[in-house]
């Protein structure tokens, strides 16, 4: 059984790795950059982020869904080995 990829033409892996970046990409903005626009949290600030108003739940929130097609484009370049 091979990956999803049984052969690497150059035209898939170009495609692949360009998913892969804006994957990245979408993944870093919205752990790193969105929380910081969104609702600060109703306590009182308890650390040095919340006192910046990075929004630590939101974060954890966007964190799974970017995650997945990260790990799955990440999983097209893996080859599994032959069973004999």
């Amino acid at each position: 059984m091979s990956g999803h990829y049984p052969e690497f033409v150059e035209g898939r892996l170009r495609s692949g790795l360009n998913l892969l970046a804006v994957a990245g990409l979408a993944l870093s903005f919205g752990i790193l950059v969105v929380p910081y626009g969104g609702a600060a949290p109703p306590t009182s600030p308890t650390s040095a982020s919340a006192l910046l108003g990075f929004n630590n739940t939101l974060s954890y929130v966007l964190y799974i869904p970017l995650l997945v097609p990260v790990a799955w484009i990440l999983s097209t370049f893996i080859r599994w080995p032959k069973r004999s």
